[in-house]
């Protein structure tokens, strides 16, 4: 319920007055006013939506808002709305298909309503993906040898088997397409082909049902017969062969301890334990452990690297990287190890490494120590303020989670409430605010004051009162008895305001005094009390309110709606047919000139012409008040004058056929395009104008 305060002028006779109001709480209103229903959006296009909400109750930033799509479930949820209820909300995550949008909005009285609006996500095709398999960099072909070219392809709409591949080459003397393939189940396409020797660049492209495409590109070199390798080991020299003799050595081989090149990359011995990979002038045979890095050998400088840099068998011994004192916490970096064995898992953040009893996650104790590592002495402590409010409980205190505090002083007695503090004042709440020893005592700043009810009728004496933070026995919240001594004598009479001065209240705004107040009636039949021109028996007009108060708004009965005349056949001009309306209703119009409201080719800016007669009955088009028709019956056509067909015009036709002349001539008054038709029963030909 909704407590609303009314201050009123003290009464001479009654004394001061202040009455409570219990009104219903009111559901909140809702109205989605973006993007307008119907609407349609591509898929993973930005969305927006926006909407205006109201509560009687409630702030409106304070309301749980709720959007929801019946087919991606909930959007958004939370106090999304501005003081002014605004609401917006973007989003491009709606899955394709119809949704129905529902906001809902809820007060703290659990009152609820809803908007719902209607839009399309368009599933938008997408092209389809392709990936070659074969050839990667570095394979090559072999002169008239078929290679296996192939790709791996997708597609978000289409399965792969509905897919073509078509394979091409820039190659002179291929210039173009080369193959074509389905892919499989898998979606691998495969073409065995031979191509010409030369520098190919190959482009593959896969099409899918729609005519979408993807395209991946790859460079590829065909070389001459496999006749250059001489030592059969698939290397030639134009290929790096080395020693085309001896089929051990080629570029892809071991190298070994041998004196021998047998990798061809120019280096002997490279790789092997006998020679200084890494320059340190250390090789694996010296004692190196990695002669691969540089920075690694016996009697190196140990680093922050997770390497054994001085091959000792220790790595990062010394560093930050490592846990020097045995706390399985080292200084920082990735740890690498412990002196201490009996760690399961290491990690860094270790602020004293020299000593075990500090580290993240250790105790922290009023040492004045920062025990855990996080930068802060003594938090959690008695010595430490741990609610902001500049109060540690005893001792020394060592800081504050406020930064703002120039001080720190002792005596809180509740250290994790910072509205509990020496110096904080009292509230009636039970708790000792002030840490003074006492609770809830009359001086707290929100004590309320009771007013004595000496006659027992619910309302208190306003000369006489008392100050605590519960009720005293025998008294009441209100001064507003102006008899104390009797109980038949207290204010039971209700007054409603009349803030525009309409002689009609507001249901909504009431007290009780025990004569009428300045600006109260005794009704509450306003319906609008801030418009003196709104109230029950006023007059309606169009203008967007309830004048009259009975619940509808501009209805017909206004007194300037306006005439509208039914338009049956959409041409713009009315009919007789009228209603009457503040605004203009679908299918009337303004004006009532139309002669013939169900031909929209009649009516009075038609042109003037010789028509087929329809058997409608009228055939005034140009609602001039005459009237022009064709007389005609069924017969066939036997010449076309004017280029256009007479077959549609031989269907049951009535009256007589009048003499237009001979054939070929024109009858007087028409126009130079008409057709000559004749009976299929006689050999006579008329003349028909148009």
């Amino acid at each position: 319920m909704r407590i609303v305060q009314v201050l009123l002028p003290l009464l001479a006779a009654c004394g001061g007055d202040t009455s409570i109001v219990e009104v219903p709480n009111e559901e909140p209103t809702v109205s989605i006013t973006s993007p307008p229903d119907g609407s349609e959006y591509d898929e993973d296009v930005l969305v927006a939506f926006a909407a205006m909400i109201d509560d009687d109750r409630d702030a409106n930033d304070e309301l749980y808002l709720l959007w929801q799509s019946d087919i991606d479930g909930v959007l958004q949820e939370g106090s999304l709305a501005q003081p002014d209820g605004t609401v917006t909300f973007v989003t491009a995550n709606l899955s394709p298909g119809n949704h129905a949008i529902t906001l809902t909005a809820v007060d703290s009285e659990a009152a609820e309503a809803s908007d719902l609006v209607e839009l399309t996500i368009i599933d938008v095709p997408d092209a389809p993906e392709i990936t070659i398999l074969h050839p990667v960099p570095g394979e090559y072909g072999i002169e008239e040898q078929l290679f296996d070219f192939s790709a791996i392809v997708s597609d978000q709409q289409d399965e792969p088997e509905d897919l073509l591949v078509i394979f091409s080459s820039d190659h002179p003397l291929v210039d173009g397409e080369f193959c074509q393939a389905t892919p499989d189940a898998a979606g691998v396409a495969a073409c065995d082909f031979a191509l010409p020797v030369g520098d190919h660049f190959l482009e593959l492209e896969v099409v899918d049902l729609d005519g979408y495409t993807g395209v991946a590109t790859a460079y590829f070199e065909v070389i001459a017969g496999i006749a250059w390798d001489d030592d059969g080991d698939g290397w030639t020299e134009n290929q790096g062969d080395c020693d085309d003799t001896d089929p051990s050595v080629h570029p892809t081989a071991t190298e070994y301890y041998n004196e021998v090149d047998d990798d061809c990359d120019g280096i002997i011995d490279d790789g092997t334990v006998g020679y200084d990979d890494d320059g340190d002038t250390w090789t694996e045979l010296d004692g190196d452990c990695d002669d691969d890095d540089a920075s690694t050998y016996p009697d190196a400088t140990e680093q922050c690297d997770g390497t054994d840099n001085d091959c000792d068998e220790v790595v990062d011994e010394d560093t930050v990287c490592y846990d020097d004192d045995g706390d399985c916490f080292c200084e920082g970096g990735s740890c690498t190890g412990s002196i201490y064995d009996g760690c399961h898992g290491l990690s860094t953040g270790d602020c004293n490494d020299a000593d075990p009893s500090a580290h993240p996650g250790g105790t922290e104790v009023a040492d004045a120590v920062d025990n855990d590592c996080d930068g802060t002495i003594d938090e959690g402590t008695s010595a430490y303020d741990d609610d902001g409010d500049c109060y540690c409980e005893s001792g020394t205190c060592q800081g504050s989670v406020d930064v703002s505090c120039t001080t720190v002083s002792a005596g809180d007695c509740d250290d994790g409430n910072d509205d509990i503090s020496p110096g904080e004042p009292e509230v009636c709440d039970g708790i000792d605010n002030n840490c003074d020893g006492t609770t809830d005592e009359a001086t707290a700043v929100d004590a309320g004051t009771w007013y004595l009810d000496a006659d027992g009728d619910g309302y208190g004496n306003p000369s006489s009162y008392s100050v605590s933070c519960t009720m005293p026995g025998g008294y009441v919240a209100n001064s507003s008895d102006c008899n104390d001594s009797s109980a038949s004598v207290n204010p039971t009479t209700y007054w409603y305001l009349d803030a525009d001065g309409d002689g009609y209240g507001s249901p909504s705004y009431w007290t009780q005094q025990c004569t009428q107040p300045s600006g109260y009636v005794s009704n509450a039949s306003d319906c609008s009390d801030g418009r003196a021109s709104s109230y029950p028996g006023a007059t309606e007009y169009c203008n967007g309110y309830d004048d009259d108060c009975d619940g509808s708004t501009d209805e017909s009965s206004a007194v300037d709606a306006s005439t509208w005349y039914r338009d049956y056949d959409g041409d713009g001009y009315g009919s007789s047919s009228t209603t009457a309306s503040c605004y203009q209703p679908t299918g009337y119009v303004a004006n009532s000139s139309d002669c013939y409201d169900y031909n929209a080719e009649a009516h009075p800016s038609a042109t003037t012409y010789w028509r087929v007669d329809r058997g409608d009955g009228n055939y005034d088009y140009d609602c001039d008040g005459s009237q022009s028709k064709y007389y005609t019956s069924s017969y066939s056509c036997s010449y076309d004058w004017d280029g256009f067909s007479c077959s549609s015009y031989t269907n049951g036709w009535s009256g007589s056929v009048p003499a237009c002349g001979a054939t070929g001539s024109y009858r007087t008054g028409c126009s130079a395009s008409f057709w000559s038709c004749s009976y299929s029963s006689s050999s006579t030909t008329y003349q028909y104008c148009k």
